[in-house]
């Protein structure tokens, strides 16, 4: 379900000349959402109110465009921090992660694969060469 509620998120991505939708999970149903449509997807709470957070994880990610930054911020570190270790490292759509713990709050700055970066993740995992390709620079 799409919101296109007026608020102050909203206000100020106009200030900005950005575009806000707000989707949330609708009767344990994640939403679908476009391919690499997104810069940018925030999440408060919700991996751990989700029906399912490893595929809520992924189709987040796979909504933002390459380079696109997913935003979490998950208050009860205990409750969720194995949800993300297992929605987030093995997942060929992570480039990079940056976590931090701060009042038993996990703030998490995911950045999502380049399509070069899957595409080679994919092809090393076909010839059976490695497990994983290596990050490219930068």
């Amino acid at each position: 379900e799409v919101n296109k509620e007026r608020g102050p998120v909203h206000i100020a991505a106009q200030k900005l000349g950005l575009t806000v939708d707000f989707v949330k999970e609708n009767e344990n149903k994640i939403p679908l959402l476009e391919p690499s449509n997104f810069d940018a997807a925030i999440s408060v709470g919700a991996v751990k109110r989700a029906h399912d957070p490893i595929v809520f994880v992924d189709t987040v990610l796979k909504s933002l465009r390459p380079d696109g930054k997913f935003y979490l911020v998950e208050p009860g570190v205990s409750d969720v921090e194995s949800l993300l270790a297992a929605a987030l490292d093995d997942s060929p759509l992570v480039a990079q992660c940056d976590v931090s713990i701060e009042d038993d709050i996990i703030i998490c700055v995911v950045t999502r694969a380049p399509y070069s970066h899957l595409d080679q993740r994919k092809t090393t995992k076909s010839t059976g060469a490695t497990e994983k390709a290596a990050a490219p620079p930068g």
